[in-house]
């Protein structure tokens, strides 16, 4: 037994100590895999958070742009019943003088 040990030594060292090594070096590569994995899920939720504030910032931009048409309208409308309101009255008083006179 004595000599099986000492001519084989290195063999059983390496026996002994290669499995200890590659736990540790698996470990450790896992540990890297998480990482580089946690990095990528965190590169593609800021991609995504800044793919949304764009479209947010066009959706806003076109309701601006929206309001602004709406409220031009609203003014037109505004004036064009203005004109119709006088167009009332006037015929409105046109024919109370007509009444008076006939």
């Amino acid at each position: 037994m004595k000599n099986f040990l000492t001519d084989n030594w290195q063999a059983i060292i390496i026996t002994i100590i290669a499995p200890v090594v590659a736990f540790f070096a698996g470990k450790k590569n896992r540990k890297i895999g998480q990482d580089k994995a946690g990095a990528s899920a965190l590169t593609a939720m800021q991609e995504s958070y800044a793919k949304w504030v764009e479209d947010q910032e066009e959706r806003h931009d076109f309701l601006k742009d929206e309001l602004k048409t709406l409220q031009n309208s609203q003014e037109a409308i505004k004036e064009e019943l203005k004109m119709w309101k006088e167009k009332y009255t006037n015929l409105q008083k046109e024919f109370n003088t007509y009444k008076t006179s006939h």
